[in-house]
Parts: C-alpha cells; sequence; structure tokens
C-alpha cells in the first residue's frame, strides 16, 4: 500500500474509484494467481508476497485492480517496475525522485507457501530453449532453495540466457518478460510502433481462425523460404485477410501445426503511418526505416513483420527524399531479412504492386476468396463464444444461420464473413442493453433490416407465407388485367424460389396504350414487395434518346465532366438496392442503353464509370412500351370500349409489331411479355369510384370535408 500512498492515493480514493464494478471473473482470477506464482518462481521466492501480487495485477489490463489505478491516475508501469526492484533488491527511487534506502523497505507481510509441486526436469512443461527455466545446480536454483541468495546470484544467472532473446543486463529484468515479448531497449521501435500479435495470442487475446487452414498453410509455406519469404493475401475487404494473421499468431502461441522453424516466432503488426509520424525533417523517415530494418534483423528471424494495407508503403516518406519506404524496403525483402506479410486488396495490389515489378517479385500473393454461406456459418459457430463473452448474452443457433442468410441477400455491398459478424456484434449489443440474455433470429432481422433500409417485417414474414397472397393484394389495387397479375406473381413466386439465380427477382415487358395501368401496377408490386409504393426508381427513356446520354446512367467515363458525380441509375441502386426500376417508354432509348439492357437482364448487374459493380439480384425491372398501342385500341369510335376483335388475337398483333421494333436478344431476355388491355367501361367506372372513396377520405381527414 506505501507505494500508491506515495502517489497520493489512499484506501479513501481507491474505494471511490472502484464503484461501479462487478465482481471480477473467474478466468481474470486464475490468471493473475497464475501471474503471481510465475512471479514468485522466478524471483526464486518461496511464497507469494504482495509485491508479486502487485506486479501480476500490473500486467492484467482486464482486472478491475488495473482499471482502479488508471482512474486513479497512477502510472502503471512505474508501479511495476518499482515492485520489481523491491523484490530484486535493485536500487530505487520514491515517487518524488529521491532516492529510497533498502534498509528501510518495508517487511512483507507473511503469506501461504506456493502450493507447487517439485517437478522433474524431463517433464518440464517449457519449451526448449526458454529463458526462463532453471536446471539443477545452477544459481538460480540454488536461490530458489535459499531465499536469501535470491537478489544478487537469481540475476546473474539469468543474464546470459536474457542476451539470447535480445535483452541486455541494463534492460528490464528478464522475470519481467513473457515469452513473446521484447526487450523494449533492444527493440524500440517494434515495442513502440507495433501490435504484438503473438504475445496477444498466448494472453487470449485474439479470435481463432475458422476455415481457413488452406491459406495458413500457403503463408507458413511461403515465410518457411530462404529468400523472399514474403506472402501478401490479397482479397477483397471483409473476407478475413486479418483473421488469417492473427490465426498465424495463435498457432505460433499454442505450438500447433507449425514446422520447427516458425516455432517462437514473433509476429508484430506495423501501422504505416504510426511509421511516417513525426518524421518531418529530411532524412528523418529514411534513418527511422533503417533502425527499423536493424532492429528487425537483429533479432535473427525471430520477428515476423505484418503490414496491414502494404500498398501504403508505396510512396511512404517520398517528400522526404528521392526513396520511399518501399524502395528501401526492396533489398532486405528480397535477402530474407526483413520477413513481412503484407494484405491488400485485389484493386490496390493492381495499381500498386503489380505496377512495380521488382516490388511484385519480392511478394508470393496469396488469394483469399469471399467464403460461401456454409463457411460463413462454420466460422460464425467457431468465434461466438468471444462474443457471448463480450456481450454476456447467448446466441440462438438460429440467429447465427439468420444472420448468414440475411446480410447474403440483402447486403451487397460488404462481404462475408465481415458483414454476418458485423450482424451479430450489433444484435449482441442491442439485446445486452436491453438487459435481455438471449440473441434471436429477429433480433440479428432487425439489424439487417437497418442496414439493408428496408422493412423489418419483410424479413421475419415468410416468404411463402407472403407470396401466396400476391394475387389478392394486387387485385385489389389494379383493376382488370386480372390474367397480367396472376402471370406476374408467377414468376416472382418462381424466382423467390430459387430459380432465377443472379438474375432480378423479376423482369417483365409491359405492352399497352397509355392509360390502361401499367406504371399503376409497378407501383403496387413495390408496395407488396417492398412495402412502399416510393421504393421505386423511374427513368422516361425520352430523355435518353442521345448515345452520350448512357453516361447518366452508369456515370461519365474518367477524364469527363462528371465522372465524381456517379450515374442516376448505379447511385440510386447504390443507395436503395431493394426496390422495383422502372423504364418508361423504352422504345425511344438510345442503342446504348438497350445494350446495358441487355446485360441487366442477364446477368443481374452491371458495372459504373468508377468500375464498382452494381447488382441488381434483388430488383424488379420493368420496361414499358406503347408499342402495338394502335392494334389494342383499334375498336368501334376509337375509345377502346367494346373491341370488335378477338382478344388474343390483337394481343399476338400488338407483340408481334414489339419483335419487329426491338431486336430477339432484348425481347427474349424479360420473364414475360405482357399485354394490358384497354380497359372496359365497368373497368373505369370501378376505378372511379375507389378513387372517389380514396379522394373523399382524404379531404374529411385534411379539410374536414365530407360527401353526402
Amino acid at each position: 500500500m506505501f507505494l500508491l500512498e506515495e502517489r497520493g492515493i489512499n484506501e479513501d480514493v481507491i474505494i471511490e474509484n472502484m464503484r461501479g464494478f462487478q465482481s471480477e471473473p473467474e478466468s481474470i482470477l486464475g490468471e493473475i494467481r497464475k501471474r503471481a506464482e510465475m512471479y514468485a518462481v522466478h524471483c526464486c521466492s518461496g511464497e507469494v508476497n504482495g509485491f508479486h501480487l502487485l506486479m501480476a495485477l500490473c500486467r492484467v489490463q482486464d482486472a478491475i485492480a488495473y482499471r482502479v489505478m488508471r482512474r486513479c491516475g497512477i502510472d502503471v508501469a512505474s508501479v511495476r517496475t518499482q515492485a520489481l526492484s523491491y523484490v530484486t533488491g535493485s536500487p530505487t527511487r520514491r515517487a518524488d525522485g529521491s532516492p529510497r534506502s533498502t534498509g528501510n523497505l518495508p517487511a512483507p507481510a507473511q503469506r501461504p507457501k506456493v502450493d507447487r509441486p517439485r517437478r522433474d526436469p524431463s517433464t518440464n512443461p517449457r519449451p526448449e530453449g526458454d529463458p526462463h527455466r532453471s536446471q539443477p545446480g545452477t544459481p538460480a536454483s540454488d536461490a530458489a532453495r535459499d531465499p536469501r541468495r535470491q537478489s544478487g546470484s537469481a540475476a546473474r544467472a539469468e543474464a546470459p540466457r536474457a542476451a539470447e532473446h535480445g535483452l541486455s543486463a541494463r534492460s528490464v529484468p528478464v522475470e519481467e518478460l513473457g515469452r513473446f515479448e521484447l526487450a523494449k531497449r533492444e527493440y524500440p521501435l517494434l515495442t513502440r510502433l507495433g501490435r504484438n500479435l503473438t504475445m496477444l495470442a498466448e494472453e487470449a487475446g485474439l479470435d481463432p481462425l475458422v476455415g481457413r487452414e488452406r491459406e495458413l498453410d500457403q503463408m507458413i509455406d511461403v515465410l518457411g523460404k530462404r529468400r523472399a519469404n514474403n506472402p501478401c493475401l490479397v482479397g477483397d475487404p471483409g473476407v478475413g485477410k486479418t483473421a488469417i494473421v492473427e490465426g498465424l499468431a495463435v498457432a505460433i502461441a499454442k505450438g500447433k501445426r507449425l514446422p520447427q522453424k516458425l516455432k517462437n516466432k514473433v509476429v508484430i503488426e506495423l501501422d504505416t503511418g504510426s511509421l511516417i509520424a513525426g518524421t518531418q525533417l529530411r532524412g528523418s523517415f529514411s534513418e527511422k526505416l533503417q533502425a527499423l530494418k536493424n532492429e528487425v534483423k537483429k533479432a535473427e528471424g525471430r520477428v515476423i513483420i505484418f503490414i496491414d494495407e502494404i500498398h501504403t508503403i508505396i510512396g511512404a516518406g517520398a517528400s522526404d527524399g528521392p526513396l520511399d519506404a518501399a524502395n528501401e524496403l526492396k533489398s532486405a525483402l528480397a535477402r530474407g531479412e526483413f520477413p513481412c506479410i503484407g494484405a491488400t486488396t485485389f484493386k490496390e495490389y493492381k495499381k500498386y504492386i503489380e505496377a512495380d515489378p521488382a516490388l511484385e517479385r519480392r511478394f508470393q500473393p496469396i488469394v483469399v476468396d469471399e467464403p460461401n454461406r456454409e463457411e460463413s456459418l462454420t466460422i460464425l459457430q467457431g468465434v461466438v463464444r468471444q462474443y457471448e463473452t463480450h456481450h454476456h448474452v447467448r446466441y440462438a443457433p438460429d440467429a447465427l444461420r439468420s444472420a448468414v442468410q440475411l446480410t447474403h441477400r440483402y447486403i451487397n455491398d460488404r462481404c462475408l464473413p465481415d458483414k454476418a459478424l458485423h450482424a451479430i456484434d450489433l444484435a449482441g449489443a442491442r439485446v445486452s442493453r436491453q438487459a435481455r440474455h438471449v440473441v434471436t433470429a429477429d433480433d440479428v432481422a432487425s439489424v439487417v433490416a437497418e442496414a439493408a433500409q428496408i422493412p423489418v417485417e419483410k424479413l421475419k414474414m415468410s416468404d411463402a407465407d407472403r407470396l401466396l397472397k400476391m394475387e389478392s393484394y394486387l387485385g385489389q389495387v389494379v383493376i382488370g388485367h386480372g390474367e397480367v397479375i396472376s402471370r406476374v406473381s408467377s414468376v416472382i413466386r418462381r424466382n423467390y424460389a430459387g430459380f432465377g439465380s443472379h438474375r432480378p427477382i423479376g423482369s417483365f415487358l409491359f405492352v399497352g396504350p397509355t392509360g390502361v395501368g401499367k406504371t399503376e401496377l409497378v407501383k403496387a408490386l413495390a408496395d407488396f414487395l417492398f412495402q412502399s409504393r416510393d421504393a421505386m426508381v423511374r427513368f422516361d427513356m425520352s430523355e435518353y434518346m442521345e448515345p452520350h446520354s448512357i453516361s447518366r446512367l452508369v456515370g461519365a467515363p474518367p477524364g469527363y465532366v462528371g465522372h465524381d458525380d456517379g450515374g442516376q441509375l448505379t447511385d440510386a441502386l447504390h443507395k436503395k438496392p431493394y426496390q422495383v426500376v422502372l423504364f418508361d417508354e423504352i422504345e425511344k432509348a438510345s442503342r446504348e442503353i438497350l445494350n446495358l439492357l441487355l446485360q441487366l437482364l442477364d446477368e443481374g448487374r452491371i458495372t459504373d464509370a468508377k468500375g464498382k459493380r452494381v447488382d441488381f439480384s434483388n430488383t424488379i425491372v420493368v420496361l414499358t412500351t406503347n408499342l402495338g398501342s394502335d392494334v389494342l385500341l383499334s375498336t368501334r369510335g376509337g375509345f377502346g370500349f367494346g373491341a370488335e376483335q378477338d382478344g388474343a388475337d390483337l394481343e399476338l398483333r400488338a407483340l408481334a409489331d414489339v419483335r419487329r421494333n426491338f431486336t430477339p436478344d432484348l425481347c427474349n431476355r424479360n420473364d414475360e411479355k405482357l399485354v394490358c388491355r384497354a380497359l372496359t367501361r365497368n373497368e373505369i367506372h370501378e376505378i372511379d369510384r375507389l378513387q372517389m372513396r380514396e379522394s373523399s377520405c382524404t379531404l374529411k381527414r385534411e379539410k374536414q370535408i365530407a360527401f353526402e
């Protein structure tokens, strides 16, 4: 307690800052106990005293005591160092900087002996070459039997073995370093700029790797090369490139599935931004980078550098001198003196890495593809325990399956398993906030619905139950055209069942004169499928008659005015990928737009001017045309009432007129070509009654005007 009192922290301050904390988890208590006993053994002490316990508390960052000290404003590192100096007998200073006499140290309170069985050296669990293992007959083992000799003999015995791990006698004593921890004085840049993934994995700070054994094996093979041992993970964002590197760190920490040459390696994640920071002066970046290379080289292959977004090293520090980071690292990468794992996307790899052949041959690309739904579900099942521990909830089995299925279907701008993990993570946070304990499929559906900007009822309702009522709903909204509604419903049910592959949910060509209800049917489809009549984007093709007008839909090519503005069609689908797309009066569109529609209807996707793919697999695509209207209106009086010719014959003649004006490809790419006949007199009267009823309700609600 006197170490804290020197810093102005008494019991009242500690109790005040402990408010709000719950009981310590059993796993944290076990880790603290294990570390305290380890410090007692390394310090050749026959018992665990308060200093050992304090050092253990200062190392476990998830412990309540560690967080309370940080909340009190205590420098935890200085407390740990001062406690270590007491148990090793080193000279110390008080918190105010004045020297302390070791003879005035308070006597440690009597503690129970450490209950540890005597081990046979042949069954020692520590790996060969571990600097912390004591052999019989050494000064360290003698000091363990005689606590009075622990201060001097133990430190001198550990000094030679400390040098094997890059530790000098003047650095932090070896008892303070873990198996994969680097000495700060020997490796200042690596410890300050990097993140030790292997040490985090040893402390269970990383998630396990699930389902990426092939990519992990490929990376291990490349790392085992004598020269140019630099793998580069290439894949879309969110497919799990960083998780593979973290999986390597976990494998090293556990010592599983690894060749002998990779055991006891240390994986350091390096941030390019941190490397550039503070290098404003000319030559400072090169000096800093050279120092980093020297540290990696001094480790003699024990350190593996991981650089996420590896393409950022190209051009980094170029303003400082003639060479950037990539050029300065080329020679070290080629000789195997700078083992490096890179990660980047296909686009960045092609733009930056492939553009420099000398740099490209230093790296061995490893393609990381997006996992399918079954593989993604396996990944979620493997890491769900970490999310349950973090949120203090439990995930129902159907919640994980719903996360994969719903995100795969409704979120197209991200990749699995990242989007599924995001869904269960946010759902767990929401359930925890609501003081519930089980995350269900409905909770995941709510998260996905918000991300996809679609009503949650659409996700929670069974497609089969909803689609069976499609004709009934559309028949109440759209008067007439019963056969058209029936055929549209059949196509949508068929494609929803999975027969449509990646094509749109439905693609239709509506043929008929103006005013018969083609657009009204499209709005009714949007309302039924997407719960909003506004879930529709309409393009009047009379505005797209010129060949260059296609740039208005997909964006202008690079170098042209408006390239950064995007396209009207592609931007609309990026913002809301679940809606009805209506191309009105398609016969007026330019040939370039018709060719674009061929790809859209066949593949279910197009590429905008920026090279980004736009998915149409969750849309309804409708083309309308007035071709054949003369045939359909060729009745007595010219108003479409009481047609004298047979209806089937009129439809055939109207469709023949359509085929004469459109290419066979465009006609055949639509799921159905539907003729909307002219309305009869009775159907028009029914529409009048519906419109009057709706207008009456609106006037009564807004203007308090009622019709008698």
